[in-house]
């Protein structure tokens, strides 16, 4: 059996592998194996690695006429090299995420095995669910995992109630990205503007769900950060009334799905990595909660030269939500009727105060009045009371766009007329 001396499969020189012997090599995928066994038909897998030797206890005796003591028998336990094992037939396994990283423990009918570390030459097969971000745990198998993930107190209200009344429960993300159902990143913001996913009208496809992936923060001390896939996302919210951070503003973005609610910390969203940075540009998307700019606004910032959007999460969602937080900071110091009357004098505070590296390249306006970030910081605004400056917003992209469009039309009229082709044989 295995216990806390160490004696695991794995951890070694060879480490562990599970083979059937009537296939072997290649070795079979353990996953798969573990679904199956039991079924009918099922050729019986073995385990086949080495097992250290136990570690050295206080407590340990020296064998008779050896001499020498507790201190030699620790340094003969030590020094021994361990055995390779073939076990008999598995019946079952388990997953422990309570500890990190995920432990793995499979039974025979003689012996209970902890392995600790895969072959190099198997480890590909032996990927357990949330051990990497490519085989993410399912959401349904994190709620089976609450003890070890929910978190209650330390000032979370999660914001949304199910149909039956009850609270959903909450798990915290960091490293986290929405996306679609392809794995592409997906600007939150553009695709659920209103903040609860849309049905389906008549006459038009069904709206794009949307998808969460992260690495669960455990509440219990020891645990495991599994890499989760969660949704389709039905709603999301968020809060802006969180006591600020060395003088900034520190919002908390809530999504939900039919199984639990989620907390989002601004500085904990993922940044996007070399080989998954952005979506292909046809699929609309961008890089994590990443800004998708418009098609009009694209064209007019490319025309007006303009810089070209950035391409790190925090010039996107992250960067609205952070800009949404500042201005509601900036408002508290004014009644809504002043706060109205200053309104380039608050959007100019606002937006210097954000982090340079998240704004670098941007022009405020361009993305300021893009039709659903204005429509997200309108409507935080008149959740806080601020209709004046809700309403001058609206005033002002009005005016933004009508600008660009007379600019437009300028350019149009001011280009040089096309020559007309000469006729063949003229």
């Amino acid at each position: 059996g295995c216990g806390d001396g160490g004696n695991g499969v794995g951890g070694g020189e060879g480490g562990a592998e599970v083979y059937e012997p009537q296939t072997y090599p290649p070795a079979p995928d353990l996953f798969k194996v573990l679904e199956r066994l039991g079924q009918h038909g099922q050729p019986p897998v073995f385990l086949l690695g080495h097992v250290p030797p136990r570690a050295p206890a206080a407590n340990d005796a020296a064998s008779p006429g050896a001499g020498g003591g507790p201190a030699a028998a620790a340094a003969a336990v030590a020094g021994a090299a361990g055995v390779r094992v073939l076990s008999g037939a598995l019946l079952g396994g388990t997953l422990d995420y309570s500890v990190a990283p995920i432990g793995l423990w499979l039974r025979t009918e003689r012996a209970i095995y902890r392995c600790l570390e895969a072959a190099p030459s198997y480890a590909p097969r032996c990927r357990p669910p949330g051990g990497s971000p490519s085989v993410p745990l399912p959401e349904a198998s994190a709620i089976g995992l609450l003890h070890l993930f929910e978190h209650t107190g330390g000032g979370l209200e999660q914001p949304f109630q199910s149909k039956k009344r009850a609270a959903f429960p909450i798990l915290r993300l960091r490293a986290y990205e929405v996306c679609g159902r392809d794995g592409a990143a997906r600007s939150l913001f553009r695709a659920m503007p209103d903040g609860v996913r849309q049905r389906k009208a008549e006459g038009k496809e069904e709206p794009e769900p949307l998808f969460l992936r992260g690495e669960l923060v455990p509440s219990a001390a020891g645990a495991s950060s599994p890499h989760l896939w969660a949704g389709p996302l039905r709603a999301w919210s968020a809060e802006f009334e969180r006591r600020p951070r060395d003088g900034k503003a520190d919002p908390l973005l809530w999504v939900c799905t039919q199984h639990a609610a989620y907390a989002l910390a601004l500085s904990a969203a993922s940044a996007p990595a070399a080989d998954k940075s952005a979506a292909p540009a046809s699929a609309g998307a961008g890089a994590p909660l990443q800004r998708s700019a418009s098609a009009e606004l694209s064209r007019e910032q490319s025309r007006t030269g303009g810089e070209a959007p950035a391409t790190t999460w925090g010039a996107g969602d992250g960067l609205v939500l952070r800009l949404a937080a500042e201005v509601l900071l900036q408002c508290r110091d004014h009644v809504p009727a002043r706060a109205g009357k200053l309104y380039n004098i608050i959007l100019s505070n606002a937006w210097e105060r954000l982090p340079k590296a998240e704004s670098a390249g941007l022009k405020r306006d361009t993305l300021l009045y893009e039709r659903h970030v204005a429509s997200f910081l309108c409507t935080a605004l008149l959740d806080a009371k601020h209709a004046p400056l809700a309403s001058r917003l609206r005033e002002e992209r009005s005016k933004y766009i009508e600008e660009r469009k007379r600019a437009a039309q300028r350019d149009r009229t001011s280009a040089p007329a096309r020559p007309k082709p000469a006729a063949i044989g003229a």
